[in-house]
């Protein structure tokens, strides 16, 4: 494993891969993402088990799945940018996307979705937020949950922006 952050070039031992999948070839984006692949059966959640590090979900794998090939998009990060990249999603999730069906559709292909043209500016002024929020969580050094926090209170549009 590399001992550098890829995003922000952070030195150390104390690194963490994040594992992406999603059917979606990812590397589209102008991101430095690695591939991997591990052999393995579907499993599902199903209760606690105990571990070095406390209670952990236990998997069982589906009755009748067979073992195939999952392919995984990976990073390695520091903690800082895992928990930025944390936030990213949480943020994301709050926050649903552009409908489906615009009332005048003029497709635009951008990281795999077609979306109306009138909605790209939509998307690119949530975009813009989230890298302002993302740089003021950075510069006050917040938890994930105060920075939670302040999002929820100064978002959706129209509400205080991060300087």
């Amino acid at each position: 494993m590399s001992e550098k952050c890829q995003r922000c070039g952070k030195e150390g031992p104390d690194l963490r891969i994040l594992y992406m999948s999603c059917f979606y070839r990812m590397d589209e984006m102008s991101v430095p993402f690695s591939e991997c692949a591990i052999r393995g059966v579907y499993c599902e959640p199903g209760g606690y088990e105990n571990t070095p590090v406390g209670p952990q979900t236990a998997f069982s794998p589906v009755e009748g799945a067979e073992s195939r090939k999952h392919k995984f998009y990976t990073l390695i990060v520091c903690k800082r940018c895992r928990a930025e990249w944390m936030m990213a999603i949480q943020a994301w999730f709050d926050k649903p996307g552009i409908p489906d069906e615009p009332d005048e559709h003029i497709p635009d292909r951008r990281v795999d979705t077609n979306m109306d043209v009138g909605d790209v500016d939509v998307l690119t002024s949530r975009v813009n937020n989230l890298e302002k929020f993302a740089r003021h969580v950075a510069a006050k050094a917040l938890t994930v949950a105060e920075a939670k926090a302040i999002w929820r209170t100064t978002h959706p549009e129209g509400r205080e922006e991060f300087k």
